[in-house]
């Protein structure tokens, strides 16, 4: 996803740490896409915790995919104090050389 960051924290009470996409100038996420129904969003909704903690919106797919869709991206709306860049912006790849 174009003109986002993937960021990373520690999150109190659950010693989990969490990817958090964040609005940036520059820079992309590495993702994947699923069609839902709008039961299932409103699902997701419930479980990002839409939206008084993560934020809904369309994002922007590149250019080179063949049938250019504007799918909703879930982002963290609340500053990156305290986060860590995901190098690449891909989760799965994380600390990998």
């Amino acid at each position: 996803m174009p003109k986002a960051k993937l960021m990373t924290r520690e999150v109190p009470g659950i010693k989990a740490i969490l990817p958090f996409m964040v609005h940036f100038s520059h820079g992309g996420v590495v993702g994947e896409i699923y069609r839902v129904t709008s039961q299932q969003l409103e699902n997701i909704d419930t479980l990002e915790g839409h939206p008084s903690e993560y934020h809904r919106s369309r994002g922007k797919i590149p250019r080179e995919w063949q049938n250019p869709i504007i799918p909703w991206a879930y982002w963290w709306p609340w500053g990156t104090v305290g986060m860590e860049l995901v190098k690449g912006g891909d989760w799965k790849k994380r600390g990998k050389v």
